[in-house]
């Protein structure tokens, strides 16, 4: 069996583009690092607005930290818009299930 190497070979550096450490060309790597961080920004800025929208709703409907199935230390970054501390998919099922909150309340009631 063929041995896997798992040494770290190559470390690269904040602010550089890895893009051209994993061997595209200039011009190539300027493209796939512009692209990159425009869709990393506009990931930022949809978790941004779900977690504005969730606060709304939360406010709204009086919902407690239990309504939400969140630990406390997700209310507070909830509530500090800590958008790194969230996955996209949970922030979605979050705002779904409370947005249809007293429809789910009464199901399971």
């Amino acid at each position: 069996m063929k041995e896997i190497e798992t040494n770290v070979s190559h470390i690269t550096k904040a602010g550089s583009n890895i893009f051209l450490d994993l061997g595209f060309s200039e011009e190539e790597a300027k493209e796939y690092q512009i692209e990159s961080r425009r869709r990393i920004n506009t990931t930022f800025k949809l978790k941004k607005d779900l977690m504005n929208e969730i606060i709304k709703i939360v406010e709204e409907k009086n919902l407690s930290v239990d309504d939400l199935q969140f630990s406390k230390k997700d209310a507070k970054n909830l509530k500090g818009l800590d958008y790194n501390k969230f996955s996209f998919s949970k922030l979605l099922d979050t705002l779904i299930r409370i947005k249809h909150f007293d429809h789910f309340y009464e199901m399971v009631s």
